[in-house]
C-alpha cells in the first residue's frame, strides 16, 4: 500500500473525491512522459500508459527518462515512475494506438494525447471521436517553444468540426531542426499544463478548448476556437 499522502494539495484535488477519475496518456514521449508523471504527483487513481516504443540515449534529455531505463519500453518505464515518483499503480500498455484501436485498451473518462506525428493523432482519434465514454480529449502539439493544446468534448459537434480543422497530414507540418525537436523546460511546462486541465474537468472547473503559450517570449492566452 502506498504511503504517499495529498495533503497540501487536497484544496486543490482530492484523490479521495474522485476515486473514479480515470485518464489515458497514449504517447510518452516529450509531452506524455511528462504529463504521466505529473498527474500520477496529483494523485489520479485509475491512470492508463500507452506507448510502443522504448527508451533510445537522446530521449534522456528531454523526456522523463533515466539512463537506467535505456532499452526499456517507455510504458514500463514510466509505469515504473509513476510507482515510485507518485505512489499510484498505473495500467501499463505496451502497443500502438491504431486506427482499429488497442485490443487491450478501456477507453477512460480523459484521453491525453502525447504524440509526436499527427497520423498517430488520426489513429488516437478516430478511437476518440463519438465515443460516450470519454469526456474530455486533449491533445497537446509542441513546436519548438510553442506549445498548443485543445481540449475537445468528444461527442459536440462543433468541438468537432472545430478539431478536425486542425487535423492535417505531416507533410503540411513545418518541420523543426533535428537540435530544436524537444527542450526540457517546454516538456515540464506542457506536462503541467495538461495536468491543470485535467484538474479543472474533474473539479467542474472552465475548460478552455484552446490553450496558446510560447515560451520564447513568455505569452500565454486561453480561449475558444479561433481557426
Amino acid at each position: 500500500m502506498s504511503t504517499v499522502t495529498y495533503t497540501r494539495q487536497l484544496g486543490f484535488f482530492d484523490p479521495a473525491d474522485h476515486a473514479s477519475a480515470a485518464v489515458s496518456v497514449i504517447g510518452l514521449g516529450g509531452i506524455g512522459s511528462f504529463a504521466a508523471v505529473s498527474l500520477a504527483k496529483l494523485g489520479v487513481p485509475r491512470l492508463t500508459l500507452v506507448d510502443f516504443d522504448s527508451v533510445e540515449a537522446h530521449n534522456v534529455p528531454n523526456q522523463f527518462y533515466s539512463t537506467d531505463a535505456i532499452g526499456s519500453t517507455k510504458a514500463e518505464a514510466i509505469g515504473a515512475t509513476c510507482r515510485d515518483f507518485g505512489g499510484i499503480e498505473p495500467n501499463v500498455l505496451v502497443g500502438k494506438m491504431g486506427a482499429d484501436g488497442l485490443d487491450e485498451w478501456e477507453p477512460t473518462e480523459v484521453v491525453v494525447s502525447g504524440l509526436d506525428s499527427m497520423a498517430a493523432r488520426s489513429d488516437v482519434w478516430a478511437n476518440v471521436k463519438m465515443n460516450p465514454r470519454i469526456k474530455m480529449y486533449l491533445d497537446a502539439r509542441i513546436a519548438g517553444q510553442l506549445i498548443v493544446i485543445y481540449a475537445v468534448n468528444p461527442m459536440n459537434l462543433d468541438d468537432l468540426d472545430a478539431y478536425e480543422r486542425t487535423l492535417h497530414s505531416d507533410d503540411e507540418a513545418m518541420p523543426a531542426a533535428c537540435t530544436e525537436r524537444g527542450v526540457i523546460d517546454v516538456g515540464m511546462v506542457v506536462g503541467g499544463l495538461l495536468t491543470r486541465l485535467v484538474r479543472a474537468h474533474f473539479g467542474n472547473d472552465d475548460v478552455e478548448p484552446v490553450t496558446v503559450m510560447n515560451l520564447s517570449s513568455l505569452t500565454l492566452n486561453r480561449g475558444g476556437w479561433v481557426l
